[in-house]
């Protein structure tokens, strides 16, 4: 009963971070491109969070790899976004 309450709030916790991280990334890129495949990334995302709300995908090891890469992949892009406007401030 513990597990599934600490898994569950850990899954929530992790979700909020993710929307939150990924539309300051969407409103605040100047950069086109990393803008685009940020939202079809997050929009991905929203549309697995979804299925996975009425098929529990995390628990296949299969099928959770989609998840895992869509985070890193925003993470990419964030991290890509920081040393842009780093290069932008130094100039």
């Amino acid at each position: 009963m513990r597990t599934r309450f600490l898994g569950a709030i850990i899954f929530i916790t992790l979700s909020i971070v993710i929307i939150l991280r990924s539309s300051k990334l969407i409103y605040s890129s100047t950069d086109y491109n990393i803008r685009l495949v940020a939202t079809g990334l997050f929009l991905g995302l929203i549309t697995y969070w979804i299925h996975g709300f009425l098929n529990n995908f995390l628990d296949t090891e299969k099928l959770s790899v989609p998840f895992w890469a869509f985070i890193a992949a925003l993470v990419v892009l964030e991290q890509q976004q920081k040393i842009k406007e780093n290069q932008f401030r130094n100039y």
